[in-house]
């Protein structure tokens, strides 16, 4: 029998009343059901089991991770956004955006929409959050040419990643948006790629903080420094050669007026 002791809810999803929202038909499987909401046009209202976690969940003990991951990515902008939830008989029933597109399962994928699918994975991992479950079905291509993905049933918390996990994790999660063939392009392959386009706009100068320019009067100041210590040490040669040749003139004359004194002698 199903425990009937659960974690709270998420203290900061707004908490809904239910007599607000009228379900209409199902339009989805997906969860215990996705169905219109016949006074709000622009909402679907997912149902959502209560389940006793350690025996339902595949990884996660909480059964409010789905609501809660939901309601990070709408926030984020690249997921439906969540309005809010009520429980009744035991089903977490949560109200959505209605996002109108193309499932990318009904279209060919081509390297823009793959582009996409990759920047909005990249903004999962960095907010701590895999989805294992960004397929065909859940990718939807709006008329604007954005794209959202609108299942987080199989989306979980993850931390303390290297940067080559998470981008090995990044390219696993938009695989479904691949325009190529697996056989042909490998994981490593798509890595090497993502992370020789990185280095090419590194080395275009994006993310780089390069030193400022050298201000006028700082190259003014420096080469004033440099003539000043050139002209110093100029002089300082100029008086080393003149007391030299100084020295010289004087041992001259010494080593003369010793050799006149001497002749003088012998002629005595």
């Amino acid at each position: 029998m199903a425990s009937l002791n659960y974690p709270l809810p998420p203290d900061n999803i707004p908490l809904l009343n239910q007599n607000d929202y009228m379900k209409g038909d199902k339009i989805s499987s997906s969860g215990y059901g996705v169905h219109k909401v016949l006074n709000h046009p622009d909402k679907l209202l997912k149902i959502m089991w209560l389940f006793d976690a350690p025996q339902n969940a595949e990884d996660e003990e909480n059964p409010w991770t789905e609501l809660k991951m939901s309601y990070i990515v709408g926030e984020l902008g690249i997921g439906a956004k969540i309005y809010g939830y009520y429980v009744e008989n035991r089903n977490i029933h949560m109200i959505m955006e209605l996002v109108e597109g193309t499932l990318l399962k009904h279209t060919t994928s081509n390297e823009n929409i793959y582009n996409k699918v990759l920047v909005i994975a990249e903004t999962l991992v960095d907010n701590g959050i895999q989805n294992r479950d960004m397929n065909g079905s859940n990718i939807i291509i709006q008329n604007d040419g954005s794209i959202k993905v609108i299942d987080y049933g199989q989306a979980y918390e993850i931390s303390n990643l290297s940067d080559s996990e998470k981008n090995q994790l990044i390219i696993k999660m938009a695989r479904y948006a691949r325009p190529h063939d697996n056989s042909e392009y490998s994981l490593t392959d798509e890595m090497s790629k993502r992370l020789a386009t990185k280095i090419s706009l590194l080395n275009k100068g994006k993310g780089i903080n390069p030193l400022p320019p050298m201000s006028k009067s700082r190259s003014k100041s420096k080469s004033k420094s440099k003539s000043k210590s050139k002209s110093k040490s100029k002089s300082k040669s100029k008086s080393k050669s003149k007391s030299k040749s100084k020295s010289k003139s004087k041992s001259k004359s010494k080593s003369k007026s010793k050799s006149k004194s001497k002749s003088k002698s012998k002629s005595k």
